[in-house]
């Protein structure tokens, strides 16, 4: 069984069991991604799937929110590194429901997550002092 992890939104997660290409269970969870590791936590409690079940993670790696990809895709590194299971990261262009994706055969230690557009996280900011002020 594999754990499906999507979340190119700032606003939700999507969390799924498949079985090949199969979606068996699936639950969109609404949650900011300070609270992605919650929803998945809590879902897989009510389904009563225990993360030693899975024998590869399957995690879609953008492109999104920059926020979102980047801590849905460490979460999935972190399940499949704790676990040691195989991470396979899948770009979703045209934001396709889980259950619509191809996911290949292979997969790799580690996910990386993907953009749609260069980061502008390194920029200096304006502060109210005028301390690295950008005009």
């Amino acid at each position: 069984m594999e754990l499906a992890l999507s979340a190119q939104t700032v606003g939700s997660v999507s969390i799924a069991l498949m079985d090949g290409a199969r979606v068996q269970k699936k639950s969109d969870v609404d949650a900011a991604p300070d609270q992605f590791l919650k929803a998945i936590a809590e879902t897989l409690g009510a389904w009563g799937v225990p993360l030693s079940s899975f024998t590869r993670i399957v995690v879609v790696v953008g492109p999104g929110s920059f926020t979102s990809c980047r801590v849905i895709t460490t979460i999935a590194n972190a399940i499949g590194f704790t676990q040691t299971i195989p991470v396979v990261g899948v770009e979703n262009p045209d934001h396709r429901p889980l259950d619509e994706l191809s996911i290949p055969e292979d997969a790799s230690a580690f996910a990386v997550p993907s953009y749609d557009r260069p980061p502008n996280i390194t920029k200096p900011h304006s502060t109210r002092m005028g301390i690295n002020r950008v005009e």
